[in-house]
């Protein structure tokens, strides 16, 4: 019984969790435009924080929102934030 309350605490948890990540996605998208636009960065390090910026706008335009954070997530470890 313990681990079906677990499992049903587990993905009550996850299903309240997925509209936060919903509606990270865009402020997450604005600060790594201001982080890019504001830290010099070598040539390599910021055309992949483009590319991963990206990928994380149009993952946010299709609904992906897990795999958006995954991505911005990517991009802030590169600017160091």
């Amino acid at each position: 019984m313990r681990r079906v309350s677990l499992a049903v605490l587990a993905a009550g948890l996850f299903a309240f969790a997925s509209p936060v990540f919903a509606d990270s996605c865009p402020t997450m998208i604005e600060e790594v435009e201001a982080a890019l636009a504001s830290t010099e960065l070598p040539e390599e390090a910021q055309a992949k924080v483009e590319a991963l910026l990206e990928e994380g706008t149009k993952l946010e335009e299709q609904g992906e929102n897990d795999k958006c954070v995954e991505v911005l997530n990517q991009a802030q470890e590169v600017l160091g934030m």
